[in-house]
């Protein structure tokens, strides 16, 4: 029978996301509409690459850069550029 365990931690830290680990590597992980918030991705990819097996997969989503809704945090208020980190 597939067990299905959906866990929840912090994305952007890595120690968070390492809490996760269980008696074996995971064979998949997923992210869906989130990395594009985290001001810093290295942590969260170095522990889901820590977690997952060798032939493991990790599907993420992120929202196309022409469909962001246009707020203060993707552009400055003066000069209305777009944010880049």
């Amino acid at each position: 029978m597939i067990q299905i365990e959906f866990c929840v931690a912090d994305a952007a830290s890595r120690e968070s996301i390492l809490t996760l680990k269980r008696n074996r590597l995971f064979t998949k992980a997923v992210s869906n509409m989130a990395i594009m918030d985290i001001r810093d991705i290295e942590p969260l990819f170095m522990a889901v690459y820590e977690l997952l097996d060798e032939n493991g997969i990790f599907v993420f989503a992120t929202q196309h850069p022409c469909f962001v809704t246009l707020t203060e945090k993707y552009m400055t208020t003066s000069q209305l550029l777009w944010y880049c980190d």
